[in-house]
């Protein structure tokens, strides 16, 4: 039970400190980054599309994100990331 509950406060936290910038929801970035922990992935995406992240690093260092190959929007590509991970990003 005290697990679980860690888990959904991150998944809050998480989603409460996940900003990006604004970035126009059809532009489409090609994306080759291989699977990695979700905050090396989420830099790598924000750092490729130039975005703004907001994120606290210590609630997702040991978290695995998955891979994201191709050509994507930044939605998408999120999206694909964290695709079973529990978290999930808000774009403003």
């Amino acid at each position: 039970m005290k697990k679980e509950f860690r888990r959904i406060l991150t998944v809050i936290c998480f989603t409460s400190l996940v900003s990006m910038s604004v970035v126009a929801e059809d532009d489409y970035f090609d994306f080759q980054i291989k699977e990695d922990t979700l905050g090396v992935t989420l830099v790598a995406i924000a750092k490729q599309t130039k975005a703004f992240l907001l994120l606290s690093h210590d609630h997702v260092k040991s978290i695995k994100a998955n891979s994201v190959s191709g050509r994507f929007t930044l939605k998408d590509a999120l999206a694909i990331a964290l695709k079973n991970t529990g978290f999930k990003a808000i774009i403003n």
